[in-house]
């Protein structure tokens, strides 16, 4: 996938063009078909896929991919993420088209106009993080906005916030870790982490974020170093 991004005029803002190249995660009924027996996720709900991070798909065709459409969003600063009929693009607010033919099908407004981190998916809702430190989720089939949550005295987020057994977990520019309760949005525990922070993975039990004081690894539940 490619972004092309055209250059805003003062005030407005900067649509791009979504341009989806065939995968066999993306193409619609009758444009492409993955090999017989081939193991294909149909999914990438985070930032490199995996709440390990790991950025690797199970399967993907050989160039030369031909495209299936072709769709405008709305200043996406980040990747996608893609549920079974989705993608979501997150930006100028946060944009769910159709996955087989790039349509629509929802735009929400009411978040933070800066989000640099790509959205996580998880149980149904959409999370997304903004420089604004604030956290939202959203209803993934229908946009609609399920609880919000502004940490005041937190410094920008930019890193991509992650979703895992019931919790979403955030990394401020100001060297934190927050977890939130994914469904309420209550806020769970915060730890000092050091700056300029990474986007945090988990394995287990451990949720692990790297800065510039070095590599962390914090309890998921209690937030312990």
């Amino acid at each position: 996938m490619s972004l092309y991004r055209k250059p805003p005029r003062r005030g407005a803002v900067p649509a791009v063009t979504v341009w989806v190249c065939v995968q066999w995660v993306f193409a619609p009924p009758g444009v492409a078909q993955p090999p017989q027996g081939a193991n294909v996720a149909p999914t990438w709900p985070m930032f490199r896929g995996t709440p390990q991070r790991t950025g690797k798909a199970e399967a993907a065709p050989a160039p030369p991919w031909t495209l299936a459409w072709k769709a405008q969003a709305y200043a996406p600063f980040s990747s996608p993420a893609l549920s079974e009929d989705l993608v979501f693009c997150s930006g100028g607010g946060v944009t769910a088209l159709d996955k087989a033919t790039g349509e629509r099908r929802w735009r929400q407004m009411q978040v933070p106009f800066s989000q640099w981190s790509s959205p996580a998916l998880a149980d149904g809702l959409l999370y997304v993080a903004s420089r604004a430190v604030t956290v939202t989720a959203l209803d993934a089939q229908h946009g609609t906005l399920a609880w919000q949550v502004t940490e005041a005295g937190e410094s920008g987020i930019t890193a991509s916030p992650l979703a895992v057994g019931g919790k979403v977990f955030v990394a401020t520019q100001g060297g934190r870790l927050l977890a939130f309760d994914g469904k309420s949005g209550n806020p769970l525990w915060r730890t000092a982490i050091g700056h300029s922070v990474s986007s945090p993975a988990a394995d287990g039990d451990t949720v692990f974020v790297g800065s510039r004081d070095g590599m962390f690894a914090v309890a998921a539940d209690t937030g312990k170093l």
